[in-house]
């Protein structure tokens, strides 16, 4: 009689999503491309297939800003936590010897992780407002709903490669 043994379910962490910083911008960027031009769609069709606004109830600027911290907060939350246990299992990634720039940046964020995932969510947030104030002075006062779906994934993809590689140095700078 053979009996079946189950196989053990695979590990999503440790054989199908790759570790290193570099793999998780492409990753975070990706990932963020495709989510949000499906939510980019979504606004399309709750706005009746008409160009989306600027400014107004659906708009590119409360979406672009309402975007940009949630993204923020989501990515930062699980990147910090997810370079924390890289760091625990390859300490030869924490970086000893940092750049200026780099001991500058774990001089001004601190260590507690809510602490740290708060800050940064207000200064990417931030970023997004430079951002709305160029399109408002290029005279981009609507976007068609294709436009729309591109411009908003393209910038959700830079934006989570950005708090990726800000969030994952916080951490590998670190004690933490």
């Amino acid at each position: 009689m053979t009996t079946l043994r189950l196989r053990r379910a695979l590990s999503l962490k440790k054989n199908i999503l790759r570790t290193g910083l570099l793999v998780n911008i492409a990753q975070g960027f990706m990932m963020n491309v495709f989510i949000n031009a499906s939510i980019g769609l979504g606004l399309f069709v709750i706005n009746e297939l008409q160009p989306i606004p600027l400014f107004g109830r659906l708009s590119i600027s409360g979406d672009l800003v309402g975007m940009s911290a949630t993204l923020t907060f989501l990515v930062c939350w699980f990147n910090i936590k997810t370079a924390r246990e890289e760091i625990k299992h390859f300490p030869q990634k924490r970086i000893d010897h940092p750049s200026i720039l780099v001991r500058i940046l774990g001089l001004l964020i601190p260590t507690n992780r809510l602490v740290r995932v708060l800050l940064l969510t207000i200064l990417f947030t931030a970023l997004s407002f430079p951002i709305i104030e160029a399109l408002h002075a290029r005279g981009k006062l609507m976007m068609s709903g294709f436009e729309f779906i591109l411009f908003k994934s393209f910038y959700s993809g830079v934006l989570a490669a950005g708090v990726i590689l800000v969030s994952s140095y916080s951490v590998y700078i670190k004690k933490s």
